[in-house]
């Protein structure tokens, strides 16, 4: 049962191989930024982990695409739980620069307010994944 479960899935190939190292080299950078913030604490270093992560993430999209996933299922609902994080950059690169440049910078609550767009996205996909559930 399970090789017929996965008999087109995973299909690596010249154009899913590459996507694949690119984004695991930057998931292990941003695991390893991750552990050096939490050795240091140092803002600028989880800011750039979480602007990586963002830059890695949309790309997995493309990578199951061209292994073959949306072919294989062709009703999957994964495309709910890659959701758009475009518009958590700008404000992650802006307390970046901001961190960087300002050395006794810290995230206070009222910088949250930046976050705001990306979280109204998150609870309108999330609600479209509850109503077609």
């Amino acid at each position: 049962m399970t090789t017929q479960f996965l008999a087109g899935f995973p299909d690596f190939n010249s154009y899913s191989t590459p996507l694949l190292i690119l984004g695991l080299q930057g998931a292990i950078l941003c695991v390893l930024l991750y552990r050096r913030y939490l050795n240091k604490k140092a803002l600028p270093d989880i800011l750039l982990a979480g602007i990586l992560f963002i830059l890695c993430y949309p790309r997995t999209t493309y990578t199951i695409g061209f292994m073959g996933w949306y072919d294989t299922y062709r009703n999957t609902k994964i495309n709910y739980f890659l959701v758009s994080m475009d518009l958590l950059m700008a404000p992650l690169i802006y307390f970046y620069v901001k961190s960087v440049v300002t050395p006794k910078f810290k995230l206070l609550k009222k910088h949250f307010w930046h976050f705001v767009p990306w979280l109204l996205f998150f609870l309108a996909k999330a609600v479209i994944y509850l109503y077609d559930a």
